[in-house]
């Protein structure tokens, strides 16, 4: 539903996904949350860590963006809500997206 909801206003994942994978989400989020997610990375054997995270990230934010009817409004709100979610949010961000283990047909979707 979110997927399809993101599509039709044409917001593609490029234009937040990216900068979170690229720096680790250190370009946009907290040094706490960050730090937490390297000592996770730094000790995983779970290379589907990241993915995990963001989709988590996005699951948080799916009522919200389902109110957006605008690129740029989602965009937005994607770029510039997480990233002030409070420790204890960010903290349970992370350990759910730890705490979900995909099937076969959700690893191969995400490899």
């Amino acid at each position: 539903r979110l997927l399809t909801h993101l599509e039709s206003h044409g917001v593609l994942t490029a234009l937040f996904a990216s900068s979170w994978f690229l720096t680790l989400f250190a370009s946009e989020f907290p040094l706490s949350f960050v730090g937490r997610l390297l000592d996770v990375l730094l000790s995983a054997t779970d290379d589907s860590v990241l993915m995990k995270v963001a989709l988590r990230i996005m699951s948080e934010l799916e009522a919200e963006l389902l109110q957006h009817k605008d690129m740029e409004g989602i965009i937005t709100l994607i770029k510039t809500v997480p990233p002030k979610w409070g420790q204890e949010k960010l903290r349970c961000v992370l350990s759910d997206a730890l705490c979900h283990t995909w099937d076969g047909e959700e690893a191969a979707m995400y490899a």
